[in-house]
């Protein structure tokens, strides 16, 4: 699927926000060619998704972005906070004429991303 050569081409050492500077969110974002990287976390729920929301809106309002990533392969939980987060950044980009992607997920959060229809709205290419 390329998931690995586009993650290759964002992680670069010392690109990421430590989540010490921004909202504690545990979420690393990386911004490249106006493309943002949003690594989420091991867990996404009521605890952390609107830190991270509040990480990626305020990113997406600093920068000029075309296009937001989000990677889930350390994700092994998602909650329907997690699912609200992925819909409400969704809206957002898509209100902006921009794309989302979501890649690197595992067969269960696939499953739920699935039942949510969160697949349905991401851009694919």
């Amino acid at each position: 699927c390329g998931c690995a050569d586009t993650i290759s081409q964002f992680i670069q050492p010392g690109n990421y926000i430590k989540k010490t500077e921004c909202f504690m969110s545990d979420a690393k974002l990386n911004l490249s060619d106006k493309q943002l990287l949003v690594l989420l976390p091991e867990k996404v729920d009521i605890t952390n998704s609107h830190d991270i929301l509040k990480e990626i809106s305020v990113k997406m309002q600093e920068e000029h972005v075309d296009k937001v990533i989000f990677d889930l392969s350390r994700c092994e939980f998602i909650s329907s906070a997690g699912i609200g987060l992925l819909a409400n950044i969704i809206r957002q980009t898509k209100d902006k004429k921009m794309k989302t992607n979501v890649i690197n997920y595992n067969s269960s959060i696939k499953e739920v991303l699935t039942i949510t229809d969160i697949m349905g709205y991401i851009d694919k290419d």
